[in-house]
């Protein structure tokens, strides 16, 4: 449910940004149509702008995420009875992700 949620939202940050792009760059949009770019071509320069700030804003979110986790440990970590480690394990994040999906695709 957490994932969903965490897609839907997602989806709706996007969603609102390459509306708001559309709706600031309309005039733009129509100078460059009128040059002679193709309806087509408007498409892909829209979808490709909304992809690379999607990938960038993955991965500065990432950064900062991973830096404010350490942070936490180091800053909290008084608080806590076990020494906390802050680990990254590719491995179980793809399996918890992966196997529960795994185990509701029913083939018959």
């Amino acid at each position: 449910m957490n994932s969903f949620y965490t897609l839907l939202m997602g989806t709706a940050v996007i969603a609102i940004f390459v509306l708001g792009m559309m709706l600031q760059r309309h005039r733009e949009y129509v100078t460059l149509h009128a040059l002679g770019m193709q309806t087509n071509e408007l498409y892909i320069l829209v979808l490709a702008e909304a992809a690379l700030v999607t990938i960038l804003g993955l991965a500065v979110g990432m950064l900062v995420g991973a830096g404010m986790a350490f942070l936490m440990v180091h800053v909290l970590g008084g608080l806590f009875i076990l020494s906390p480690v802050m680990t990254f394990a590719p491995g179980k994040l793809i399996t918890i992700t992966i196997v529960p999906r795994l185990r509701q695709w029913d083939p018959l």
